[in-house]
């Protein structure tokens, strides 16, 4: 019995820290527009602007080469400066405008992909509200299963106190919360992702700059705004699954719904039985749709590719 006491206590100290009341405090902690902004982040960019100024004046100088060729061959001189000016004033202004929160493309695709995960998406903390439903839920199961009133003598009895010590342990408390609260964990490693490739492109993009240069060389910096342009768009796809997420909140209930406060036993069991499935279920649709799916759909909008996404992924 002391022993039984002293998990019970050890799960409530598990737990407390992700009760319905301070659930609704989980947030991503960090935000790209906070990242992008910080001292490292800036001081890379601008070393990355002196190394693509010196890479795109050596660059200007091949293409002089290269002009001079076709020149050679019998080309005309407008034709020639009509094909090759554009890459050269392209280039000219990323390295210019690189890091600058008004003028940069960069930002202006950051915060267009922002703009569309904001529209497209659910209110501010809304879906936080209908999940905090299910936690209020499932909690209120563990309140339940915590006072085994029915009668032990039925085996059926016997069997759900034993799912009840085994819930109320520390291992058995410890996964049930983290399989709970799987779907904000999900999103808080994508969110992390998302904000260190937007840091990692923005930081690139002087480096690549040059490549607008020379002919040859204008593929890298197409496929620079691709991919950047397919992450910038995780936010809209996020904003579309949260409205399908909260869809499944209302309409499946997982498990939990009409049994909060029953006195028995069995059926409490069952039904919080029901809720570590659908919520594991939902923790692998989440991870699926997050890290394959969605950066998957984006990529293949953006570069307009007709293959199914079976073939991508596979």
């Amino acid at each position: 019995m002391k022993k039984r006491l002293l998990l019970a206590c050890a799960f409530a100290s598990i737990t407390c820290g992700c009760t319905p009341d301070t659930f609704q405090a989980i947030q991503i902690s960090v935000k790209p527009s906070e990242l992008l902004s910080q001292g490292p982040i800036l001081q890379a960019v601008a070393q990355g602007r002196v190394i693509g100024s010196e890479i795109a004046s050596t660059a200007l100088l091949l293409l002089g080469l290269y002009l001079w060729y076709q020149a050679q061959k019998g080309q005309p001189w407008v034709t020639i400066l009509k094909e090759s000016i554009w890459g050269g004033v392209i280039a000219g202004w990323l390295l210019a405008t690189a890091g600058n929160v008004l003028t940069g493309p960069e930002q202006w695709i950051y915060n267009a992909g922002q703009w569309l995960g904001t529209t497209v998406g659910p209110p501010d903390g809304y879906m936080m509200g209908q999940y905090k439903g299910l936690i209020q839920a499932l909690f209120q199961l563990f309140q339940s299963i915590n006072k085994p009133l029915d009668d032990a003598s039925q085996l059926p009895v016997r069997v759900a106190q034993a799912v009840s010590y085994v819930v109320t342990n520390l291992n058995g408390g410890s996964l049930i919360v983290l399989n709970s609260l799987g779907v904000w964990l999900i999103k808080g490693v994508v969110g992390l992702a998302y904000t260190y490739l937007i840091a990692l492109y923005w930081v690139i993009l002087p480096f690549v700059a040059w490549t607008a240069i020379l002919p040859p060389t204008r593929g890298v910096l197409v496929g620079w705004f691709r991919s950047y342009i397919s992450i910038a768009l995780w936010p809209m796809f996020w904003g579309i699954a949260d409205q399908i997420n909260i869809a499944l909140f209302q309409t499946a209930g997982f498990g939990s719904r009409g049994v909060a406060g029953s006195s028995d036993l069995v059926s409490v069991a069952v039904h919080l039985g029901q809720s570590q499935v659908m919520f594991l279920m939902f923790n692998i649709a989440t991870l699926f749709v997050y890290f394959v799916v969605i950066p998957v759909i984006s990529w293949k909008i953006v570069s307009g590719s007709s293959q199914p996404v079976s073939s991508l992924v596979g």
